[in-house]
């Protein structure tokens, strides 16, 4: 589990009634920042990183950005060409990107910020429709 007690970006925060401390992200960079839906990780496998959706109102869309959890590297990358149509984004395998779906492609984005189009589905397939889930 990452550091977070000795994180600069994070403030701790103890619940009254059941005493559980929660680390509540304090370098707010956008109007709203959400983990991924609780069905997806939004922590890497190593705990390495802590990837979020993030939201500028009154813009309809989310982008993706990612956090060093090392204490040590604190960064927070902001990756807005990783807009998110309604498909709640997820984890790939190694941990290290994160997958989202947008007009009917399916991308993956790094720590970086680099994406890459891994596929697309075909315009029958969605009939109009956005990606919902990956």
């Amino acid at each position: 589990m990452p550091a977070l007690e000795s994180h600069p970006l994070f403030t701790p925060w103890t619940d009254p009634t059941s005493g559980v401390t929660s680390y509540l992200l304090n370098d707010v960079f956008s109007s709203i920042q959400q983990h991924f839906y609780y069905t997806n990780p939004s922590i890497s496998a190593d705990g390495k990183w802590l990837w979020l959706t993030v939201a500028h109102p009154p813009g309809p869309s989310k982008s993706l950005a990612v956090v060093s959890l090392d204490p040590e590297q604190p960064n927070i990358q902001n990756i807005p060409g990783a807009q998110t149509d309604l498909a709640t984004p997820g984890l790939s395998r190694d941990g290290e990107s994160a997958l989202f779906g947008t007009n009917g492609a399916i991308y993956l984005a790094k720590p970086s910020g680099e994406m890459r189009e891994l596929g697309r589905l075909p315009a029958t397939w969605l009939n109009g429709r956005g990606l919902i889930r990956l």
